[in-house]
């Protein structure tokens, strides 16, 4: 009776040895945000939100994406030196990043009003080099098709993070204790995953590097941007939200986000490493199974979206409430406004490697800059009004573009079908 429920081929194996992994680690952090609202307040998550907004925000550019050509190389030598070269551009921009830090620390704390926040910057070298290596070295583990090593870093990561800030938490600590384990959490995952790949000093060849870097070049100067101002767009209302409203409105945000895309994140991550590789190989073998095979993800991550946002959008309040305690009741309803634009992104986003997989990265490219543009305008625009009509245009501003993007997609893949089925 239990073989029905098994997984049916390589694809659905590999999501579900992902999902293992990730279901179990982010069941943790959930569990014990019920603890974290008690032990913080909304205005320490509010500047915990600010530091994760300008740290995630650099950790798309700080390898300058290398780690995405790691899946595309035949052979594994190319590949190993492409991982090498993402971690020395790691290495430098953070290096660059401290002396920046450095000499505009003030000037940065008072652009972003929260004096907390300059204290906070200078360990944004730290978490930036700690990310961008860990991001490189999944994306091996992605090639290898060691996707249980993968779980496991995540379980890792996510407990040690949860434990790290209970435990500052219960030690009064404030919100330095918010960033003191989301450090040791990256710190020990990437210790965990740098043993797993184990990379020796004899791969380090300068000539190589060299060649490597200039060969794969359209990453740092296409993808890399393009991703960065995704991420800026994604991190923007955080920063507004400091800025124009309390810091605790910016908490209740960071809450409503961390409850909703966590469970989201966990399906759709697992998905999209799993199709990032099956694509790319259905873009070598069979170029016009592409528009099958992004449908057949959509309505998998449609269903599920449904089964996770549909109770959110109708009893949020509520359930924040009872979960997280009476001073949390209003990220519930931001929760019920926002659960249809998180959703869609939910939908979508898994399926935007497409674009690498046909080699469409500009196409990917203006529409970050479209998306990057508008949000901006549409921010500045809506900070004017109160905090629910900021995020009721905020919603609807997400579903237009996300759904913008899903045709691009459709697009790059028939026009790559095409293309192929000319030149055979």
């Amino acid at each position: 009776m239990l073989k029905k429920f098994k997984p049916k081929g390589e694809f659905g194996r590999n999501v579900m040895t992902l999902m293992t992994g990730t279901v179990a680690a982010q069941a943790i952090p959930i569990a014990a945000s019920p603890f974290l609202t008690r032990l913080y307040t909304p205005e320490d998550f509010g500047l915990f939100a600010l530091y994760a907004a300008i740290a995630g925000t650099f950790s798309t550019i700080v390898t300058g994406r290398y780690e995405l050509a790691v899946m595309h190389p035949e052979n594994d030598e190319e590949a190993k030196s492409i991982v090498i070269v993402s971690l020395l551009v790691s290495s430098l921009f953070c290096v660059f990043l401290a002396l920046i830090i450095c000499f505009l620390n003030q000037e940065i704390a008072i652009f972003f009003k929260h004096p907390r926040i300059g204290e906070w910057l200078f360990f944004l070298p730290l978490t930036l080099i700690i990310t961008g290596w860990y991001q490189t070295y999944s994306y091996w583990l992605n090639r290898k098709n060691d996707y249980r090593q993968m779980s496991l870093n995540k379980v890792v990561q996510t407990v040690s993070l949860t434990f790290g800030q209970i435990i500052e938490g219960c030690v009064k600590a404030g919100a330095d204790g918010l960033l003191i384990g989301h450090i040791t959490g990256w710190l020990l995952s990437l210790l965990s995953i740098s043993k797993s790949v184990n990379f020796k000093a004899e791969n380090f060849k300068t000539g190589n590097v060299k060649y490597i870097a200039l060969k794969y070049r359209v990453y740092p100067l296409l993808q890399a941007p393009s991703s960065f101002l995704n991420t800026a767009s994604n991190q923007a209302p955080v920063l507004f939200l400091t800025e124009a409203y309390m810091t605790s409105i910016a908490g209740f945000y960071n809450l409503t986000l961390k409850v909703l895309t966590a469970p989201a994140a966990v399906i759709s991550k697992s998905i999209g490493q799993v199709y990032f590789q099956r694509i790319t190989e259905i873009a070598r073998v069979s170029p016009h199974q592409l528009v099958t095979e992004i449908f057949k993800t959509t309505k998998r991550l449609s269903a599920i979206a449904l089964i996770v946002f549909l109770p959110v959008t109708l009893y949020g309040k509520e359930m924040f409430y009872f979960v997280f305690g009476p001073a949390w009741e209003e990220a519930g309803f931001y929760a019920q406004l926002l659960s249809p634009a998180i959703a869609i992104k939910f939908i979508v986003s898994p399926v935007s490697t497409i674009f690498l997989a046909t080699g469409s990265v500009s196409q990917g490219s203006r529409w970050q800059v479209l998306y990057f543009t508008t949000s901006f305008l549409m921010l500045f625009w809506a900070i004017k009004f109160d905090i629910t009509h900021f995020l009721w245009i905020y919603v609807a501003h997400e579903l237009c573009l996300y759904s913008l993007y899903f045709f691009m997609m459709l697009n790059a893949a028939k026009t790559f079908a095409k293309r192929n089925i000319i030149k055979l």
